[in-house]
């Protein structure tokens, strides 16, 4: 009897172990709420941003975060300057807002866009996509 309680008791560690991980990294059956950024963004991503009448190297960072946290930063070696980058949708397409009120150095990329949508196109890819005057401008980050 004793030997089945403990036998009972190492399964439901091991259940709950497997549950609190799953969960939390979207393994089976789990997959990624729809106010979660998703593994798959969480990365340093590098391109080369071509607006009207300029261009400009862009370094994406993303951790994990939920909707209306901040989840990285967006940085511009070109500009000098770097903007907290906050979730603003997590389902697909994300879509991330920009906030240069605790940039130090004046971040001069709001003044270009405050918000962007991304989507992977593989794992070692995504679109990066503004909204611009003319209409959406495009270019696609690496790792």
């Amino acid at each position: 009897m004793a030997k089945a309680k403990l036998i009972v008791a190492i399964a439901g560690i091991v259940i709950s172990a497997y549950l609190a991980v799953a969960a939390g990294d979207h393994f089976f059956p789990f997959f990624p709420d729809s106010h979660s950024l998703s593994p798959g963004y969480r990365h340093t991503w590098h391109g080369q941003v071509q607006l009207p009448g300029t261009s400009f190297h862009l370094v994406l960072t993303l951790g994990s975060g939920r909707v209306n946290q901040a989840v990285g930063s967006i940085s511009s070696p070109d500009l000098g300057c770097a903007e907290v980058v906050y979730l603003q949708r997590a389902d697909n397409p994300v879509i991330l807002r920009l906030d240069s009120s605790g940039s130090s150095l004046g971040c001069e990329l709001a003044s270009y866009f405050d918000s962007a949508t991304i989507s992977l196109i593989d794992n070692n890819s995504l679109r990066f996509t503004v909204d611009m005057p003319g209409g959406p401008e495009s270019c696609d980050f690496s790792l």
